[in-house]
């Protein structure tokens, strides 16, 4: 018995120092009371140090439900585990990564529909004068020293052949056609200005004499800042098209029409081009016989026969004689036009003679092959990228090109 009393007085003595209870119980206590006294003040310690209110044996109450006087448990910080933050990862990856898409999507979308916006804009600039060769006045006498006394056929012929060397004067699309039908090899722009071809002979002995226009074009030519032949060469349908939107359309007015950011000098000669969305410039063929496959509103058949040629000097046969109409196109995305504008050598039309219906007058031939292996202007024909028709790695990049032939993008 003396051990029991022993025993409990650490007990208690153990028990006031945790839980703050007095020393209330006596030795001469019976076992019986000690003991239920003993368990009661271990519950209330219990109680007072974790937070935790018995309700019954074995249950505890929730901490918002204890009584009055006892202290909440301390708030045991959120925390993941490793699995769990690996999941929330992926699966925030996936969601960026789908939000990147269609950001991206949504970007070349804006990019497409803006440069062919631009590209429309330029098209309609370029259609009025197109269409004015229709009626356009022809200054010759017809009657030369090679034909004093031309026919009826012949004089249509004649009209014929000024009015596509007006078109190649005014509304060229390489720089062979500025220096009036020489290449760039033998005249570059640092030859000088008296040297280069004031007309362009005609059939009949005449000379048709160089326009106002054409002119201007041969000064900005002749101002160019590199003495690079390949890259004056490189962009020289972008650098026509910018000339002839900007000196021959819309009065002189046709820079209000368009952004700073519409403009640029990609290559650095000196010549501004207009450029797409992308920062590439916007091209240019005046006669794209080869593209008629892929274009939408040009048909190589009997039925659309070129109306500046009423007479049918050229003959409809196997897309000869069509009507042909101008193309812009821009390189698209992938920053490559992959379609045929030059020749290696640098290509300049001929002309042709077609004996039954020109009566012998050899007339400007825009359905002249490119290369010699038949291939058209423009055709969709894999090259070196810089238009030549030649190199190829089969890529077919022009898939993806922006033009003005396609009825739905207009």
């Amino acid at each position: 018995m003396k051990g029991q009393r022993r025993h409990l007085d650490v007990l208690i003595r153990m028990l006031a120092k945790t839980g703050g209870i007095r020393r209330r119980y006596r030795a001469d206590r019976c076992s019986t009371n000690v003991s239920r006294d003993l368990e009661r003040a271990i519950q209330k310690a219990t109680i007072q140090k974790s937070g935790f209110e018995t309700q019954k044996p074995g249950f505890l109450k929730k901490p918002g439900f204890l009584q009055p006087g006892f202290a909440k448990p301390p708030h045991s910080p959120a925390a993941f585990t490793l699995v769990e933050l690996l999941v929330t990862i992926t699966i925030m990856s996936i969601i960026a990564a789908t939000v990147l898409f269609a950001s991206a999507q949504a970007t070349q979308s804006a990019r497409r529909s803006a440069t062919r916006t631009k590209i429309n804009v330029i098209n309609s600039l370029l259609m009025e004068r197109w269409n004015s060769y229709t009626t356009r006045r022809v200054p010759l006498s017809f009657s030369g020293p090679n034909l004093p006394k031309p026919t009826n056929i012949q004089t249509a012929a004649l009209r014929l052949n000024a009015i596509r060397s007006l078109m190649i004067m005014d509304m060229p699309d390489r720089w062979s056609e500025v220096i009036l039908l020489d290449t760039v090899d033998n005249k570059p722009p640092w030859a000088p200005i008296n040297g280069f071809k004031q007309g362009i002979p005609m059939p009949n002995g005449e000379i048709l004499k160089r326009t106002a226009l054409s002119s201007s074009y041969l000064r900005h030519y002749c101002n160019l800042k590199t003495k690079d032949l390949n890259v004056i060469r490189r962009y020289q349908g972008a650098e026509c098209l910018y000339m002839i939107i900007m000196f021959g359309t819309a009065d002189g007015e046709a820079r209000s029409l368009f952004r700073e950011s519409d403009i640029g000098d990609v290559d650095g000669d000196g010549a501004p081009e207009f450029i797409d969305a992308w920062g590439i410039p916007i091209s240019y063929v005046r006669w794209p016989f080869g593209f008629a496959s892929q274009s939408e509103i040009i048909t190589a058949d009997i039925y659309n026969h070129d109306p500046f040629d009423p007479f049918r000097i050229n003959p409809t046969n196997n897309g000869y004689g069509s009507r042909l109409l101008p193309l812009i196109f821009s390189a698209g995305p992938d920053g490559l036009y992959d379609l045929v504008t030059d020749s290696p050598a640098g290509f300049i039309y001929p002309s042709s003679r077609m004996p039954d219906a020109s009566g012998g007058v050899y007339v400007v031939d825009p359905y002249a092959d490119v290369l010699e292996e038949a291939v058209g202007m423009a055709d969709e024909y894999d090259t070196d990228n810089d238009g030549r028709g030649q190199n190829g790695d089969g890529d077919e990049n022009w898939h993806d090109n922006i033009h003005n032939h396609l009825k739905d993008e207009k």
